[in-house]
């Protein structure tokens, strides 16, 4: 094991370019203060692990992914972070339902920004649970966790999977955050319904105009990004 996390961490440290104090400062106020980045692009990272993870695949089950991948997690570093949850990817197809209590766990206790739970979400969990759509329901009980991180994830993982699912139950899924005030939630519910107008726009339309009066403008102009001015300017009047 300490092996492989040397490799992953030796590679990513070897593509990495350094940002200037200004570049990290300006990244900082898009991603938050806790972000800590070697410098090496998102893409690098994920063929790293890809390479790494054939290279030693023989002598590897998911027990040991899993133990590499937590161990990565643990890094200040933001790419060592994505190097974790993309290792564990390799893996997908031993995964099974209790995966879900698995990944809540990293998010509740190594996510520090929402670079790195959306990134989590669209690329490792999002893309599983759209080959498990009945175990999307799994997800539903992390609306009301107390971490932030966990909340948010409960829509974003679902979000590219709405056009499999029906517009009634995604508004079931986003009502909870219509009201919420936290910033980084009410860009999920937005981000979240305007996934959905893709594929149910009628109904997004009709849902957003139910709750014009009463939900943060935010997800309203979040919400509205792909739909027509005329459309826009109903709900956001």
């Amino acid at each position: 094991m300490d092996k492989i996390l040397f490799q992953i961490k030796k590679r990513l440290r070897a593509k990495a370019r350094p940002l200037t104090s200004k570049q990290l400062e300006w990244a900082r106020k898009i991603v938050g203060k806790d972000f800590n980045p070697l410098g090496v692009k998102t893409a690098e990272v994920w063929k790293i692990v890809r390479v790494v993870y054939k290279e030693n695949q023989k002598n590897l089950d998911i027990k040991q992914g899993l133990k590499i991948s937590e161990q990565l997690l643990k890094s200040k570093y933001q790419e060592e972070k994505f190097a974790g949850f993309g290792f564990i990817y390799n893996f997908r197809k031993e995964f099974d339902e209790s995966i879900l209590d698995i990944f809540k766990s990293w998010l509740s206790k190594y996510c520090t920004t929402w670079a790195f739970c959306d990134s989590f979400c669209i690329n490792v969990i999002g893309p599983w649970l759209s080959k498990n759509l009945e175990l999307i329901t799994r997800l539903e009980p992390w609306a009301k966790h107390n971490n932030l991180w966990v909340k948010r994830a409960s829509l974003v993982a679902v979000l590219k999977n709405a056009k499999y699912l029906e517009p009634k139950y995604l508004f079931k899924r986003v009502t909870p955050f219509m009201m919420d005030n936290d910033p980084m939630l009410q860009k999920a519910a937005g981000w979240f319904l305007k996934e959905a107008a893709e594929y149910h726009k009628e109904e997004v339309i009709k849902f957003l105009l139910g709750w014009k009066n009463k939900t943060p403008r935010l997800i309203l102009r979040y919400a509205g990004e792909k739909l027509p001015e005329k459309v826009r300017k109903k709900f956001l009047s």
